[in-house]
C-alpha cells in the first residue's frame, strides 16, 4: 500500500498542475483527467475492481432508462433495495476463483491481489444507490459526473460516502488557503495511516502491562487497542480522500468528529462515519419509521441491516444488532430521563460513565464484528468474562 501512496504522489504532483492550468469553463476535460487517474490507480490494485463499479454503473443506467421511459416512482423505488443482491452473492464467491479466472492462476497466488478484489464493492453499491434516488428527485448528474463520482479512486475503499454532489459544485480554481488544507489533510492522514496505526496494531499489550498473554485485563486491553487501531487506519483513510479530492476542486463531505469523545452511542453516531450515519438516517431509518411509526424500532432494524450490510456473517449481525439495541434503549432513557434535573457532580459523573462504557461498548462490538467465525467470538467472551 505504501508504494501505491507513492504512486498516488506521482501521479497527484504530475496532473494536478495540468489540471488547473486548464481554462476554468472545461469542465468535461477535468472530468476527463479525474476519471484517467482513477482509472489508472485503480487498475494498478486490481483490474477486477472495474469490472464491479462497471457493473454498478450499468445498474444505475437501467435505472435511469426507466425512469426516462417513464416508470412510476412507486415502482423503482422499492426496486432500488435489490441494488445490494449482489453483494450477498459475493459472500459465496472466493476473490481468488475470480483472479484466476480472469487474471491466471499465478495471480491468484498474490495475497494482496486477491485480497483487494471486492475492494470497495460494497461502498459503489451504497453510492449507486444514492445516485439513483437523486435521478428521481431529478437531481440527475452528467454522464461524466456519474463516471467520476463512481470511479474517483479517493473514496472508493472506504468513503466518505457521497451521491454526486459534490461533482456538480467543483471549484473554478484552487486557492492558497484550499492548497494548504488539501496537502496537510493528505499528509496527515498519510501519518495516521502508514505510521500510527502500524505503532498500535504492533504494539505489546502483555509486555507493556506486565501480565501473562491469558490474563483477563490484557484481553480488555486488547479490544481498546484493536478498536483504536480500526480508528486511526479509518480517519487517516478518510483525510487521505479528502485531501486528495479537495486538490482537484471536488469537497468531499467529512466522515468523522472526534468520536472517541462520545459520552453516549447516540452520540457517538454523530461523530462516527458520518457519510454512513447520513445515508441510515435518510434511506433506512426514516424510510422504516414511515413504514411502522416506531422510532425505536425502525432505527434497530436500521442497523441490523447495515451490519449485514457489512458482511453477510453472524459477527456482523451481532454488531448490528448491539448497536440497534443500544440505540433503541438510548432513545428510550432520553426521552423518559432528559427532563430530570441533576446536580453538577451527579451530571458529571454520569457524562465520565457514559463516556467509559460507550467506549468499552463500541470496541467491544467492534472487536466482535471483526473476528474470524463464531468460534473466535466465543474464544474472546471467554477471556473477556471467564
Amino acid at each position: 500500500m505504501i508504494v501505491d501512496f507513492f504512486l498516488l504522489m506521482w501521479i497527484l504532483g504530475v496532473t494536478v498542475p495540468v489540471y488547473w492550468a486548464l481554462p476554468r469553463d472545461w469542465t468535461r476535460v477535468r472530468l476527463g483527467i479525474i476519471i484517467g487517474i482513477s482509472t489508472i490507480l485503480v487498475a494498478s490494485l486490481n483490474p477486477l475492481i472495474l469490472i464491479g463499479i462497471g457493473f454498478y454503473a450499468a445498474v444505475f443506467s437501467a435505472f435511469v432508462i426507466a425512469f426516462e421511459r417513464g416508470v412510476s416512482l412507486q415502482r423503482l423505488r422499492p426496486l432500488c433495495w435489490t441494488i445490494f443482491i449482489p453483494l450477498g452473492f459475493l459472500e459465496f464467491i472466493p476473490p481468488a476463483w475470480l483472479v484466476a479466472g480472469f487474471m491466471g492462476e499465478r495471480a491468484a497466488q498474490i495475497p494482496l491481489l486477491v485480497g483487494l478484489t471486492y475492494m470497495g464493492l460494497s461502498y459503489t453499491a451504497i453510492r449507486c444507490f444514492i445516485m439513483v434516488r437523486e435521478h428521481f428527485e431529478k437531481k440527475g448528474p452528467t454522464a461524466l459526473q456519474a463516471v467520476s463520482a463512481f470511479l474517483f479512486f479517493g473514496h472508493l475503499a472506504a468513503g466518505p460516502i457521497s451521491g454526486t454532489q459534490p461533482w456538480r459544485q467543483i471549484a473554478k480554481q484552487l486557492d492558497t488557503e484550499d492548497l494548504a488544507i488539501a496537502l496537510s489533510r493528505i499528509m496527515w492522514g498519510a501519518a495516521l495511516f502508514f505510521v500510527v496505526q502500524e505503532i498500535v496494531r504492533d504494539f505489546d499489550t502483555a509486555s507493556f502491562l506486565g501480565l501473562s498473554e491469558s490474563h483477563r485485563a490484557v484481553a480488555w486491553a486488547e479490544i481498546y487497542r484493536s478498536f483504536l487501531a480500526l480508528y486511526i487506519d479509518f480517519t487517516g483513510y478518510s483525510e487521505i480522500a479528502i485531501g486528495t479530492a479537495l486538490l482537484f476542486g471536488v469537497r468531499l463531505p467529512e466522515n468523522f468528529r472526534w468520536p472517541l469523545l462520545a459520552t453516549s452511542i447516540q452520540k457517538f453516531w454523530t461523530r462516527w462515519h458520518l457519510s454512513l450515519g447520513r445515508f441510515i438516517n435518510i434511506y433506512l431509518f426514516n424510510a422504516v419509521v414511515r413504514e411502522v411509526g416506531k422510532p425505536g424500532l425502525a432505527i434497530f432494524l436500521s442497523f441490523v441491516a447495515v451490519g449485514l450490510w457489512h458482511q453477510l456473517s453472524v459477527p456482523y449481525l451481532l454488531w448490528g444488532l448491539g448497536h440497534g439495541a443500544a440505540l433503541w434503549a438510548n432513545m428510550f432513557l432520553r426521552k423518559r430521563y432528559l427532563h430530570r434535573s441533576m446536580p453538577k457532580l451527579a451530571t458529571f459523573s454520569l457524562t465520565l460513565l457514559g463516556w467509559a462504557f460507550t467506549m468499552t461498548y463500541v470496541a467491544l462490538l467492534s472487536t466482535i464484528a471483526n473476528a474470524e467465525n463464531m468460534e473466535a467470538v466465543w474464544g474472546l467472551i471467554g477471556d473477556l468474562f471467564s
